[in-house]
């Protein structure tokens, strides 16, 4: 009888296993579940827990609100300890930001500046006769050398005026001042008369006058207006 060999059973190559993506994601599943199972069930109940498993997750979390203290490069050595310490434990206030606002409020009769009046127009002063007949009348006067009679105590005056305006002047009433001057005495003697006739516009008159003085002194006449009456 022959002798039987038996051979080794070969088995065929392991192909490379690929990782359990899926039971890892199950496990992970489940220990999520789990942990928020614990959760609720150790949470206090004070209200109503809110329906779903994934809202706890989901909800918003209230922000914190972190205080941060800078301490000073260099403490003033004038501070007292405490007070540095007491600045350095106390929070800081976030800035506050005001925001004004500005409505038109109605202005007030009595708040509106009054301005003071216009001054008014000066009225022109009203002329007086006097007035008018030295702003139209022009007076000048000179001696008479040519009288044949001698005076021994006066002199004879020609006085002349111009009409520098187109109105009349009655003669009669336009009184004027002769006064006799010397060359170095000044006024030697003077008396007052009034024309006779018109005067009518842009015209002139003239007259004589006897005025009582010492002829040898009187060297020059001068006339001013004397008054003027209608």
């Amino acid at each position: 009888m022959g002798k039987m060999e038996i051979a080794p059973l070969s088995r065929p190559p392991r192909e490379p296993r690929e990782f359990p993506w899926t039971r890892a994601l199950l496990a992970m599943a489940v220990i999520l579940l789990a942990w928020v199972g614990y959760q609720q069930a150790t949470k206090p109940k004070e209200k109503e827990p809110e329906k779903g498993w994934l809202l706890p997750l989901l909800k918003p979390q209230k922000p914190q609100v972190v205080y941060v203290v800078e301490k000073p490069a260099s403490a003033s050595p004038s501070a007292p300890p405490k007070a540095e310490q007491a600045s350095e434990l106390a929070p800081v206030s976030p800035a506050v930001v005001i925001h004004e606002r500005v409505q038109d409020m109605p202005v007030k009769a009595d708040a509106v500046a009054v301005l003071p009046p216009a001054p008014r127009p000066v009225p022109k002063k009203q002329e007086t006769w006097n007035d008018i007949a030295t702003r139209c009348l022009e007076f000048s006067g000179a001696l008479v050398t040519t009288d044949p009679i001698v005076r021994p105590a006066s002199v004879i005056v020609e006085l002349h005026t111009i009409n520098r305006c187109p109105d009349n002047f009655p003669g009669e009433h336009v009184w004027a001042t002769a006064f006799v001057t010397g060359e170095q005495s000044g006024v030697v003697g003077s008396d007052f008369g009034h024309f006779s006739g018109t005067i009518v516009g842009y015209g002139n008159a003239w007259t004589r006058l006897e005025v009582a003085c010492n002829p040898d002194l009187a060297r020059s006449v001068v006339v001013r207006l004397r008054y003027f009456t209608p």
